[in-house]
């Protein structure tokens, strides 16, 4: 009975707020009641203290902080640390606000939102811009937040950064689904550092921390980033985390970067100074059940996929990757020979379509591991960042269907796959042109497509019978490229 009073009670203080510019946002929001709905109208609030969000909403009665329906609402930050810290919190949603620096921000030490300590937390369809700083910190234990559909851009730090280093707090459990990431970083052309470089302040688009366990990163478009595209650590021998179908373009470093569990299926990446996808254990040791497959990987200033220490591993699979790097390096599995090491017969490796030199892969050991691509021509049309496939080239009908491959449902268009012939790479050919979104600088467009034309899911037609069509060069052990870790 008592519980129910209490229940009752805390019903009853909820209620709807709403706010207009000038108002004073750190006093009305620093008591959150469970089933509040704070609403504001459009404009600028100044924001000249960090403002504290400590709120325990319920599953039933969230605490909402939103922009009043056809409304834009900024807070723009002029003093402080972070512009908002959601911290000690369960159940607080926040929708439709704008969070930018003032003027000077590029100098001021300001960064935009923190999380910390924090359950349930909904931050969606927000915009955060004009920062040094990060555009998300998720720090303590915190875990099933939902990070979806945010614009953040113009960031000299991460735009989206979850856990703790150390692995001395976690992000758990969370989903990181279909924002827009771009213009992180700095780099100034002005100063150089004692090797005469440029200085530059290195960001990453989405990074988890070590720790970070069974977490979703899905649908994202990250590009022009100082840093990587997406970074995730040690899982520490928790649930694997999954990447699944993000866009990553100009990127200064690697596109994805993996040092634990991981799922890295569907996506697209391509145009990135270093390597594609990079993998290889963290000084924690932990490094196993990796799987890479399925994912388009085209143009990198080094290899487009690189693995590292994968001998001895359990767990290990990259199977149906559509490799495109034709006057650079395309894949590199490394062992050590001079510490007897030699390619690990207890790795999956099969059915990568590759166009690019190849250095360590064993035939002997691997003899299904790489394909000769048709590079580019196996593309609609690349320079136009339009890599779906064309049933003239070398990637249709040809993965390998083993369930060991981890064939996902659905492609990077959210077409379904055809498990018995799939199609090698992030799409699969429905019988026509790409009838999903056309890659560019906007949100991703998500959602189960039809078949163009009413062909069926997988291919409907045969493939090249030309296998000359592609070209792929095997270079010699002297070739190997040294690898800068920045980690």
């Amino acid at each position: 009975m008592i519980s129910l009073i209490a229940s009752f009670a805390t019903s009853a203080l909820a209620a709807d707020i709403f706010l207009h510019p000038g108002d004073d946002v750190l006093t009305k929001t620093a008591s959150l009641v469970a089933g509040d709905h704070y609403k504001f109208y459009g404009g600028v609030y100044e924001i000249t203290a960090d403002l504290t969000w400590s709120g325990q909403g319920t599953a039933d009665e969230p605490i909402e902080i939103s922009a009043v329906d056809g409304e834009q609402p900024i807070f723009r930050m002029s003093e402080g640390w972070f512009l908002v810290h959601i911290q000690d919190a369960a159940f607080i949603e926040v929708l439709g606000i704008t969070f930018e620096g003032a003027d000077g921000w590029e100098d001021a030490g300001w960064n935009a939102v923190s999380i910390e300590n924090s359950s349930d937390i909904t931050f969606t369809d927000n915009e955060i811009r004009q920062f040094d700083g990060y555009g998300i910190n998720i720090g303590g234990n915190s875990t099933r937040l939902n990070l979806t559909r945010n614009w953040i851009h113009d960031v000299q730090s991460e735009g989206i950064y979850g856990g703790c280093w150390d692995a001395s707090c976690f992000m758990t459990d969370s989903a990181i689904h279909n924002n827009l990431i771009h213009a992180l970083g700095f780099t100034d052309l002005e100063s150089t550092n004692g090797y005469g470089d440029p200085v530059i302040e290195y960001a990453t688009g989405i990074a988890i921390a070590h720790g970070g366990q069974g977490n979703t990163v899905r649908d994202n478009v990250i590009f022009d980033v100082t840093g990587d595209g997406i970074y995730t650590g040690s899982t520490e021998f928790g649930p694997q985390n999954i990447l699944e179908a993000n866009a990553i373009w100009d990127a200064a470093g690697d596109g994805i970067v993996i040092e634990g569990s991981a799922l890295v299926r569907n996506n697209v990446i391509f145009n990135v100074m270093e390597d594609g996808i990079q993998c290889y254990d963290s000084d924690r040791n932990t490094l196993q059940d990796v799987v890479i497959s399925f994912n388009t990987v085209s143009g990198a200033g080094e290899y487009a996929i690189q693995l590292e220490e994968w001998v001895g591993k359990t767990g290990m699979v990259l199977a149906n990757n559509a490799i495109v790097n034709p006057i650079g390096y395309g894949l590199q599995y490394t062992f050590d020979e001079g510490a007897g090491e030699a390619a690990d017969p207890g790795n999956v490796i099969s059915t990568n379509v590759v166009t690019g030199f190849v250095s360590g892969w064993d035939a002997e050991v691997h003899p299904k591991g790489v394909v000769p691509g048709g590079g580019y021509e196996d593309f609609e049309d690349a320079a136009a960042f339009n890599f779906y496939p064309v049933n003239t080239g070398a990637l249709v009908n040809s993965a390998d269907p083993g369930g060991e491959t981890y064939i996902p449902d659905v492609d990077f268009n959210g077409a379904a796959r055809q498990g018995d012939v799939p199609d090698v790479g992030a799409y699969e050919y429905g019988g026509g042109p790409n009838p999903g979104w056309a890659i560019g600088e906007s949100f991703k467009e998500t959602g189960p497509i039809a078949a163009n034309g009413g062909g069926k899911l997988g291919g409907c037609c045969s493939k090249s019978e030309d296998p000359a069509a592609g070209l792929i060069l095997f270079p010699v052990a002297g070739l190997l490229g040294w690898r800068r870790r920045r980690r």
